[in-house]
């Protein structure tokens, strides 16, 4: 099968993937932050003191990004204009959405914005630390710069590929430095590789196996059976590593994030092969379901901030928070569908009938 040729089309099953966990990412931070503050006396634990694995969803979302990203541009590399097209259009798909969240939480948080960091939050500044953020969940989207930067530079000719097989290089050996120094099972904070060089971290393993796993899809003829044997593997490779990851609620160390990235990386290559010959099907409702998760994951935590502070907490037992984590969540998602298919879907469809004219030029 030529690269070349291989068609693009949008695989559902990762669109889904893609809801799940942005669903996993907001569950998490609604329990942690909002449920306390709405308990009686102590903290009430919900769900059986079960933490969604955000901290997982987060690793999904990279390898997916490294895992779009080829599917979708394999065929330009070595064409400059695509280069910057590929630009235009990643800033168009991230900018717009995050800087509609920020503006929400500068309602309340303004006099935070003075000076550099000002410019580090509007501009997601990828040499910056965590600390800097106003919106706690935006160091992801730092890497996911870092990622769109470098894939950008890929596709140059000439210089493209070796660019990339030396940012690979480079972070492989740092990788196995940090495994070689660090415990190689204890695990680490959550909050503690995203204030890591970016450039460098263990993060950019995700994305590299999302690259990878995409050019086997699209580049070598797998068979049903390897397809599944693939997705069984990534996904007991999972299973086992959890233990090492707070359940999905931490990264680990090095050893585990490597571990993890090939896994999903697995996972992932195994589920679209399989969509793509038709052994999974899966209906329209997860295309719909995908174009929230952006929204979603980047709107939670401003929403979270105006609850916080123009709702009084009531103490309230468990079932009734139950019942308050339910109608929250539904008014979270009901806010993201509105700037998902009232917004961000139709500048999407605005910026790619734009860039499609300068195409033709």
């Amino acid at each position: 099968m030529n690269a070349s040729t291989q068609p693009h089309a949008t695989l559902r099953t990762l669109e889904a993937g893609r809801f799940v966990a942005s669903f996993c990412v907001v569950l998490a931070h609604f329990v942690q932050v909002i449920v306390p503050q709405w308990s009686v006396g102590r903290p009430v634990t919900l769900f059986g003191g079960i933490q969604a694995p955000g901290a997982l969803a987060v690793q999904y979302f990279f390898v997916l990004s490294g895992f779009v990203m080829m599917t979708a541009h394999h065929a330009d590399f070595g064409d400059a204009r695509a280069a910057v097209r590929f630009w235009l259009r990643r800033a168009g798909r991230i900018y717009p959405v995050y800087w509609l969240a920020l503006g929400i939480a500068c309602i309340y948080l303004s006099g935070l914005m003075v000076g550099r960091r000002a410019f580090v939050v509007v501009t997601l500044w990828p040499l910056a630390a965590s600390a800097d953020d106003i919106i706690a969940s935006a160091w992801t989207l730092r890497f996911e710069i870092v990622f769109y930067l470098m894939f950008g530079l890929a596709l140059l000719p000439k210089i493209g590929r070796p660019l990339l097989c030396a940012w690979v290089a480079v972070v492989m050996w740092t990788t196995g430095r940090d495994i070689v120094h660090a415990a190689p099972w204890t695990a680490l904070p959550p909050g503690f590789w995203s204030d890591a060089a970016v450039f460098i971290s263990p993060f950019n393993l995700f994305f590299f196996a999302g690259v990878l796993a995409a050019w086997l899809l699209v580049a070598v003829k797998l068979r049903r059976a390897a397809l599944w044997a693939l997705l069984v593997f990534g996904v007991g490779g999972l299973v086992a590593l959890l233990p090492f990851m707070q359940y999905g609620d931490g990264y680990g160390t090095p050893c585990v994030m490597l571990l993890s990235s090939v896994s999903l990386g697995s996972t992932m290559l195994g589920v679209a092969g399989l969509e793509r010959g038709r052994a999974i099907r899966v209906g329209p409702w997860a295309v719909w379901l995908g174009a929230l998760a952006y929204p979603l994951y980047m709107l939670h935590m401003p929403l979270q901030l105006v609850m916080q502070l123009e709702i009084k907490p009531y103490p309230l037992g468990a079932p009734a928070l139950y019942g308050l984590t339910a109608l929250t969540l539904a008014c979270f998602l009901a806010v993201s569908a509105c700037v998902a298919f009232g917004f961000d879907q139709p500048l999407q469809t605005l910026l790619r009938s734009r860039l499609r004219r300068v195409a033709r030029r």
